[in-house]
């Protein structure tokens, strides 16, 4: 996938969601490993990414900081300051069912992927179900996406950031315990409390 074609499904899927609540697109990048493209309008920002490694497109949500986005670099901390929550954490509470298969929850993804990377050839019958289906196409997810930020975070989107909260508490979890299989005992010297 070229970055134009990127950009251009990125725009005709989610026509109605910049139509409807006001976006504009703010930013296009090309980077070495992936493609980004964020909307924005007076509250609220929409991060898309598309990651050569995973064959996946990502989707976070933001809350504007001094009207712009502010991506969170580094490692999350208790006292880390989050403003943007990928659409899997939201759709976690409001409907696990619509979200989008990655390579971590497909059976054999992986290896097809390390397959292709490789340089060998993979045959039809090789590939897990969803991918046959189609169901993991840039056009297929990119349409997902639009529809579960419509569907499911309109609250954000106009600029109601109370959900931030719970997603806060669920990412700083996920950090505490991901802190402590990196970094033992040590994760305690960060300011995470004993797992």
């Amino acid at each position: 996938m070229n970055k134009d074609h990127f950009f251009d499904v990125c725009k005709k899927k989610f026509a109605p969601v910049i139509k409807k609540f006001n976006f504009k697109i703010s930013k296009q990048i090309d980077e070495d490993w992936g493609y980004k493209l964020f909307l924005q309008n007076r509250t609220t920002g929409i991060e898309l990414y598309y990651e050569f490694r995973d064959m996946m497109v990502f989707l976070k949500l933001y809350q504007l900081i001094n009207g712009s986005i502010q991506i969170q670099k580094g490692e999350i901390r208790p006292e880390t300051i989050l403003n943007g929550f990928d659409i899997n954490d939201l759709l976690d509470i409001r409907s696990p069912s619509s979200k989008i298969p990655s390579q971590e929850t497909i059976d054999g993804l992986d290896k097809i992927i390390k397959k292709i990377a490789s340089g060998k050839k993979v045959k039809l019958d090789e590939y897990p179900q969803e991918i046959k289906d189609g169901d993991l196409s840039i056009d297929n997810i990119l349409s997902k996406h639009a529809e579960n930020v419509e569907r499911y975070a309109e609250d954000i989107l106009i600029g109601d950031f109370s959900l931030f909260v719970e997603l806060d508490k669920i990412v700083k979890n996920r950090a505490r315990i991901e802190a402590f299989e990196k970094w033992g005992k040590k994760a305690e010297e960060f300011g995470w409390g004993i797992l």
